[in-house]
């Protein structure tokens, strides 16, 4: 008998560490995630190349890895780039303004989806007078599976 309890113990506290997140109703929906802040400035036109990093400082790069640029209000992709295993991408020329730096991995079907238990990249900037900028992406992990996971990424 007390295997027998022993065994549920450990059943039931496996399904606590491991447990899924389940959504009801629109508590889930992504329809109610709020449009994000800029979170990448280009203060004038310029050539944009960067690296996508944990906050480890170690290459954020899982198969089928993009970068993306896109407005803000309207969500336009200017451009999107892939991410090398060494977390290398380049972005071209990015035109003067506010933008949102997404980093996402693009599925078979060319959908793409949320870096695996990450946020998008923390704010960086481009200015200065040179015609090239080299930025870093740093994504903040955040080890649990949020309500917002199985949107698309913004």
């Amino acid at each position: 008998m007390r295997k027998f309890i022993a065994f549920i113990a450990a059943l039931f506290g496996s399904t606590a560490v491991f447990g899924q997140l389940v959504c009801t109703g629109n508590a889930c929906s992504c329809e109610n995630e709020k449009t994000p802040p800029p979170n990448f400035s280009v203060s004038q036109s310029v050539h944009v190349t960067g690296k996508l990093i944990g906050e480890n400082g170690y290459p954020f790069v899982f198969e089928n890895t993009v970068v993306q640029v896109r407005t803000i209000m309207e969500k336009f992709v200017i451009v999107t780039a892939t991410v090398d295993s060494h977390g290398q991408f380049d972005l071209g020329i990015i035109q003067t303004g506010q933008y949102r730096l997404i980093a996402a991995r693009r599925l078979q079907n060319g959908k793409l989806e949320r870096q695996p238990l990450a946020d998008q990249p923390k704010p960086m900037s481009c200015s200065g007078g040179s015609s090239d900028c080299s930025i870093t992406a740093v994504q903040h992990l955040h080890g649990t599976d949020l309500p917002f996971e199985s949107c698309p990424p913004q």
